[in-house]
Parts: structure tokens; sequence; C-alpha cells
């Protein structure tokens, strides 16, 4: 199974190789691009497999962050679900002691009054 979910990946990860390279040969022209803190002249295809790959890289990221906030929240909920099992267990245990105090007949209080008369 983990075969088969490694080469998913590496399918994926030709394919977005493949995909760059397809939007990236068409595009030579010099281009001028302005930053918030400075400018860069170089060619398009660059600049766009570049976007492309940084992208890429921020979804990965906020989808690492996202799946380490759900396990987070999973080993919490095993965590109560298992403390919650034991006070189940507890209270099954006091239940069942209950239940055989009920059934028992009470006959400490009448041999106790038969011994005084």
């Amino acid at each position: 199974m983990k075969l088969i979910r490694y080469l998913c990946y590496l399918l994926f990860l030709i394919a977005l190789i493949t995909v760059i390279f397809i939007f990236t040969s068409a595009n030579d022209q010099l281009v001028h691009v302005n930053f918030l803190f400075g400018e860069f002249d170089g060619r398009l295809s660059f600049i766009l497999g570049m976007a492309f790959i940084f992208g890429f890289v921020i979804a990965l990221v906020v989808l690492f962050l996202l799946y380490a906030v759900l396990k987070t929240k999973l080993v919490v909920a095993r965590s109560r679900v298992q403390t919650l099992e034991k006070k189940v267990q507890k209270l099954e245990v006091a239940l069942e002691t209950l239940q055989l105090d009920a059934k028992e007949p009470k006959t400490t209080s009448l041999t106790a009054t038969t011994k005084e008369s």
C-alpha cells in the first residue's frame, strides 16, 4: 500500500514538473518586475516557474499546519475518550455493587432482633 502511495507522489511530482516546463518553455521574453523592496529583470519563464513553485510551497505549508492542528485535536479527543471510558467502567462497577446490595436479603436486623428475644 505504501508503494502505491509513493508511486502516486512520484507521478504527481512528475506531472508538476511537466506543467512547470510547459508553462515556462513558451515564455522567453525579458520582463521587469517591481517588488515591494526591489526590482528584478529576468525571463518570464523563470519568473513564472518561481511563482508556481512558491505558490505550491506555500500551499504545502498551510496544509501541513492544518494537518498538525487536526492531529493535535485528534490526540486530545482520544485521551478524553480514554478518561471517559475509565469513568464509565468505574460507574458500571459501582452500579453492579449497588444492584448486588439490593438483591441481598436484609437478614442482619432480623437476626439481631431474634437473638434479643
